[in-house]
C-alpha cells in the first residue's frame, strides 16, 4: 500500500486521482474478502485510510476550483476515515501486535482523526473540530 500511496500523493500534486481512486477501491475489495487475519486488517487499515485520505485531498481541490461541492464524495471521505479508524482500534487491541504493527495503527488513528478535524474545521464547525483536538489530547 505504501507505494500506491506515494505514487497517489505525487500525483495529486498535479491534481491526477481518476487513476487512483479506483485502485484503491479495488485493493480495498480485495482485502475485505479475504479471512481477516492481523495482517490482513493492517493492509485494510491502510488502505482505508489511505483512501479517505486521497478523497479529502479530492475535495479540497474541488473546492479550490469550483463553487460546487459533491456531498457524495465527501460522504465517502468521511466512511473510510471511520473505517480505518475502527479498524486501528481493533488492531490496538489485538495481543499479538508487534511494536512496529502497533505504532502504524496509531499512525493511521491519529491522522484520520486529523483528517475528520480538518474538516470540521473547513465547514466552520469549530466547536467540534476543537473538541476532536481535544478527546484525541486526553
Amino acid at each position: 500500500p505504501e507505494a500506491m500511496a506515494q505514487g497517489a500523493l505525487l500525483d495529486t500534486l498535479y491534481y491526477n486521482y481518476e487513476k487512483w481512486i479506483p485502485l484503491f477501491r479495488q485493493e480495498i475489495s480485495r482485502f475485505e474478502s479475504r479471512p481477516q487475519t492481523l495482517e490482513t486488517q493492517l493492509q485494510l487499515m491502510k488502505y482505508y485510510f489511505y483512501l479517505g485520505g486521497l478523497l479529502v485531498e479530492f475535495t479540497h481541490t474541488l473546492v479550490v476550483t469550483s463553487k460546487f461541492k459533491i456531498p457524495e464524495i465527501g460522504n465517502e471521505h468521511i466512511t473510510y476515515l471511520n473505517k480505518a479508524k475502527q479498524l486501528s482500534q481493533s488492531v490496538l487491541k489485538n495481543e499479538e501486535v508487534s511494536p512496529q504493527q502497533e505504532a502504524t495503527a496509531y499512525f493511521c488513528l491519529g491522522a484520520s482523526e486529523a483528517y475528520l478535524g480538518i474538516l470540521e474545521y473547513g465547514e466552520g464547525n469549530y466547536l467540534s473540530a476543537f473538541r476532536r483536538v481535544l478527546e484525541r489530547q486526553l
